[in-house]
């Protein structure tokens, strides 16, 4: 005889466990300490099993039966519902432990191949100063659209525009490589369109100086009149005179200078492309240095 929601409710506990049955294998289990646990008694390939379902009153008697329901269609298929539950219950365990920094680091080591480390360097700190400290211990499968753009957004509040727009870039990478992988189904980037994250924003450039102006500004660098710190010049000459990036010059060592062939050889480990970087030096230049 199936059970009633007021058998369930009133059901207390004795000296011993005991069972009251609801049929098609499904019974209440309630034991001495007062715990009303849900079973199902079935066979697969011939060897009986029991499948727990849960507890009242968090489970109750409709939902149990919906449990049974879905667990008696699955064997119907062939399928073990015991052998279902606990893959299930290792796929929700390894999504808590695939977060957004296991992936993302996962993502560096693929990405750095072919560019250099100063280059990822940049990436890596952008990604840990803005988003892991935030996101990077959630499982990458729960995070949101709203998550990544309050994440983005709090980047262009600061006025870092360009560097919002950046992570956003690499965040869009990292989760379609999680999907490549299989390391989730979950892309909060797929719709996620930078006109819809962020305010709109005229990019302006640093301020320049036309061809034709270049004489004076050499002559104003030269006569300097104690404006600028020595090195100060000299460092803004040099880069005139060999149009390399800034930061080439602040980390150059006088080993690069090649005296003999008036050449700086800038390594490859500096410089994004990854390769050796030769610039010819004129007498103007070795003299600066």
């Amino acid at each position: 005889m199936a059970l009633t929601e007021l058998q369930v409710k009133n059901a207390k506990p004795k000296a011993k466990p005991y069972k009251l049955t609801d049929g098609d294998g499904m019974f209440l289990l309630v034991s001495p300490a007062g715990g009303r646990h849900w079973r199902l008694k079935f066979r697969f390939l011939g060897k009986e099993k029991t499948l727990a379902m849960g507890s009242y009153p968090e489970i109750s008697l409709a939902d149990a039966r919906e449990r049974r329901f879905e667990a008696r269609k699955l064997l119907a298929n062939g399928i073990d519902p015991s052998a279902k539950k606990q893959e299930a219950k290792q796929g929700a365990l390894d999504d808590a432990a695939m977060t957004l920094e296991v992936v993302t680091r996962k993502w560096i080591e693929k990405k750095k191949k072919g560019l250099s480390d100063r280059y990822m360097g940049f990436i890596i700190s952008r990604l840990e100063k803005d988003i892991l400290c935030i996101l990077g211990s959630k499982p990458i499968s729960s995070i949101t659209p709203k998550q990544i753009i309050a994440v983005l957004q709090a980047v262009e509040a600061r006025g870092a525009n360009e560097v919002a727009r950046r992570l956003k870039q690499s965040l869009d990478e990292i989760f379609r490589y999680a999907r490549t992988h299989e390391l989730t189904r979950n892309d909060p980037m797929t719709d996620l369109k930078s006109r819809e994250v962020f305010e709109k924003y005229k990019k302006e450039h640093y301020a320049s100086i036309e061809p034709d102006e270049i004489p004076a500004f050499m002559q104003a660098l030269r006569s300097n009149k104690g404006r600028l710190y020595p090195l100060t010049q000299m460092a803004v000459e040099l880069l005139m005179l060999t149009f390399v990036r800034t930061s080439e010059l602040i980390e150059a060592k006088w080993s690069e200078i090649d005296w003999k062939e008036k050449q700086w050889i800038i390594p490859a480990e500096r410089m994004k492309m990854g390769r050796d970087h030769i610039v010819p030096l004129s007498t103007q230049a070795l003299a600066i240095l």
